[in-house]
């Protein structure tokens, strides 16, 4: 082989490897779910105790915390007129409750409030299926990953980004959105109590 076609051939060879590791690179990249990027659960008390993939019977239901489930003057506690709504919603959802905080201080002084509530005390939620995440899109993560059917949230922008990862959203809002109105999946609400999950019954 001369000296030229040597060269050539090296070339080729180099320019084949480096093509290769571009592909595998921009497959790497694409292969990498959002939720790999955000695992931002700052934990709760004791969730050991969650199997996330277990079987229920229930449809497993993510709601977000600030603004729906906690009181909005005082997101350290629950708002009383939610109480009645998880009540009934208790009886065919498997539910869990994500808030974004700021800080694990923020965290432990919500947590440490709510627990004593007699909604979880009574056993008719489960304190250790209360999450946190330090961000928005931290919500709609967790709600990935929990694989729930339904995620109710009052973040549109966090909703437009999950509604093709979840199968229903339900959008808790005084308007209607223009980027949601399309989406066939999407429910848009005043309140979790007006929403059509409110008549599901599980035989």
């Amino acid at each position: 082989m001369s000296e030229k076609s040597k060269n050539l051939f090296y070339k080729f060879i180099g320019g084949v490897t480096v093509a290769s590791l571009i592909a595998v690179g921009l497959w790497w990249l694409n292969s990498l779910d959002d939720e790999d990027e955000v695992i931002d659960f700052i934990q709760n008390s004791d969730d050991s105790n969650i199997n996330f993939n277990e079987n229920h019977s229930k449809i497993k239901i993510v709601i977000s915390g600030k603004n729906i489930i906690l009181n909005s003057s005082n997101p350290k506690e629950i708002d009383e007129n939610q109480i009645s709504t998880l009540f009934v919603l208790s009886d065919n959802f498997d539910i869990y409750i994500v808030i974004q905080v700021k800080d694990e201080n923020e965290q432990n002084e919500i947590f440490n409030s709510i627990s004593k509530h007699e909604i979880f005390t009574t056993g008719i939620l489960d304190i250790n299926k209360v999450l946190f995440c330090s961000t928005a899109p931290g919500k709609g993560h967790i709600a990935r990953h929990i694989e729930s059917y339904i995620f109710v949230d009052d973040d549109v922008e966090n909703i437009n980004n999950f509604s093709k990862f979840i199968p229903k959203i339900i959008c808790i809002s005084d308007t209607n959105s223009n980027s949601l109105i399309n989406k066939n999946n999407v429910e848009i609400v005043q309140s979790l109590e007006k929403s059509s999950i409110m008549n599901v019954k599980i035989n």
